[in-house]
């Protein structure tokens, strides 16, 4: 898979006032060869977190 992966794009989010669990985030990302297809993805949801946790979070999943 090394020579084919291109690239990891990653990310998370949190919203500001879900009234059914005002705790939830999400986190997930995608894995694109060199023509910039999909190979794998994935999505999860965290803890409500600031922003840089979480895209450290999705990092950390990704690798």
């Amino acid at each position: 898979m090394g020579d084919m992966l291109r690239s990891l794009k990653m990310g998370g989010s949190q919203r500001r006032q879900a009234a059914s669990n005002p705790n939830v985030g999400g986190i997930g990302g995608v894995f694109r060869d060199r023509g910039g297809h999909w190979i794998l993805g994935f999505s999860e949801r965290t803890h409500k977190t600031n922003p840089a946790m979480a895209e450290l979070q999705a990092l950390r999943r990704g690798l």
